[in-house]
């Protein structure tokens, strides 16, 4: 949509263009390729506040580039470099568990690098010229919840609290969607106060997954189990992919499903 338009000047020099493909590349190294561990920064010397302060740059540099594109500025490449540079700094310096800083303790390793890994194929959607805007509300709450590790830390155990079902067995699947979607979903949805995109996408799939829920248990009552059984599996699947979507943003494990 905000493709860079073609130069035909030619006294133009293609240096920052070529300074935005290399940050391009390298970002995109980072994020895909590295295989072997990277080496552990020391972590004894590390302070919670620099961090949420280098959390606060990169998320201002993530908004001006955001910015930039979408209103074509003459400086657009200028800003990209500059998020891609520091997001570059960013990982190797905490993009690895073995120095992924102490006070994120509480997030499993698997799901750390994972979390880091889609924030940084976000930051390099933007970084290339790309302003979709969910990827844009997307990016800057995770990056806020980085910032803000104490609430980070607490809304990701009321996550996983909500997922602790014990014995309650739903009566049905109206009761199944209070239980494994929408309950989970408050907790999430009073953190998206800030997030009106997140917040109506979160809105809307529990809307949906609870009106078909009511479907369902009415059609329970006259078609045959098998029918019920199986549209009832594909609302279970699109329920919990979707909590999985919610649950990533607070660094639970996709494979620990709520």
């Amino acid at each position: 949509m905000f493709s860079k338009p073609r130069k035909t000047r030619t006294d133009v020099k293609p240096r920052s263009n070529d300074a935005l493909r290399m940050g391009i590349v390298v970002c995109f190294l980072v994020f895909f390729q590295i295989s072997s561990p990277l080496y552990a920064c020391d972590m004894s010397a590390f302070v919670q506040s620099d961090f949420a302060s280098r959390c606060q740059e990169l998320l201002d540099l993530f908004k001006k580039s955001h910015i930039a594109w979408r209103v074509a500025h003459p400086d657009k490449e200028k800003h990209a470099g500059n998020l891609s540079r520091e997001w570059v700094r960013f990982f190797l310096a905490h993009g690895n568990a073995v120095n992924r800083p102490p006070s994120f303790s509480f997030i499993a390793s698997s799901s750390w690098e994972s979390g880091i890994n889609e924030l940084g194929a976000s930051i390099a959607e933007v970084v290339s010229g790309k302003t979709e805007e969910l990827n844009y509300e997307l990016t800057c709450f995770r990056i806020q919840m980085l910032k803000d590790v104490q609430i980070l830390e607490s809304t990701r155990n009321k996550l996983l609290e909500a997922g602790k079902t014990g014995t309650n067995v739903p009566a049905n699947l109206v009761q199944w969607v209070e239980q494994q979607f929408i309950g989970p979903g408050m907790i999430i949805a009073e953190q998206l106060e800030n997030s009106p995109m997140l917040l109506a996408r979160l809105e809307r799939e529990a809307s949906e997954h609870f009106a078909t829920a009511g479907r369902i248990d009415d059609l329970s009552k006259n078609e045959p189990v098998e029918i019920v059984e199986e549209v009832a599996k594909n609302l279970k699947k699109a329920a919990r992919n979707n909590l999985g979507f919610w649950q990533r943003l607070f660094f639970c494990c996709s494979e620990n499903s709520l």
